[in-house]
């Protein structure tokens, strides 16, 4: 239930010793219970977090996320780790972040994403605010470069923008049961650059100008009843 900022600072070894599967473990933590809770979070290093690097949570945290160098600890079947999370209801916007090494290999990077629900991510948007921005960002040697899940796709449009996903081991964006839109983003060297996933096969995603080198697969559909 603060606000405030942080900046400059170095976080790291935010983990159990030895290094758990334990959801717990998050370098930089914002939660708000009730009331508001506006923080800047900007030009920080993080890293050997256990769970997440950077959280927003819950309805009514509004971040501002710039900046920050984000790294997760590589190759590891112990836990899904996150760079950035933005979840339950908190709206932020995540610009010029650079996040990689996340990759929980329990899971097969490449296996059809509807059965590798043990995925991590460098930006994880799960239920946030659709307000909620994610721009000018890369991603890279994550499992999944950004991905955003929702519940509820009829609650809004999540805007991704202008980011680079590179050399991440399943996606660079996933757009989860949501209505997105993908615009400028520069897709190089995925196995698959940007997928629209859907059980319901009622969300709406729209790729502008974005760009795709080096890819196995460009763009990809599961479930999903809306074109590219």
């Amino acid at each position: 239930n603060a606000s405030g900022t942080i900046s400059g600072t170095t976080v790291t070894n935010i983990k159990f010793n030895p290094f758990s599967g334990v959801q717990a473990g998050r370098a930089i933590l914002v939660q708000t219970n009730s009331g508001s809770s506006n923080v800047i979070i900007e030009n920080n290093i993080v890293n050997n977090y256990q769970k997440a690097g950077i959280e927003a949570e819950d309805a009514g945290t509004n971040c501002t996320i710039n900046g920050n160098t984000i790294t997760g600890v590589g190759a590891t079947p112990v836990i899904a780790q996150n760079s950035i999370e933005v979840i339950y209801g908190a709206s932020a916007t995540v610009t010029n972040n650079t996040v990689s090494g996340n990759n929980y290999s329990a899971a097969s990077d490449t296996e059809n994403y509807q059965t590798a629900t043990d995925q991590d991510a460098g930006i994880l948007l799960y239920d946030a605010n659709p307000n909620t921005s994610v721009s000018g960002n890369t991603a890279s040697s994550n499992d999944v470069g950004i991905w955003v899940y929702d519940d509820t796709p009829t609650a809004g449009t999540y805007a991704v923008s202008n980011n680079t996903l590179l050399h991440n081991l399943g996606y660079g964006i996933v757009f989860d049961g949501v209505n997105g839109t993908s615009t400028g983003n520069s897709f190089q060297n995925n196995p698959v650059g940007l997928l629209d996933t859907d059980s319901l096969a009622n969300s709406a995603v729209t790729s502008t100008n974005d760009s795709f080198t080096g890819n196995t697969t460009n763009t990809q559909q599961l479930e999903s009843a809306t074109a590219f």
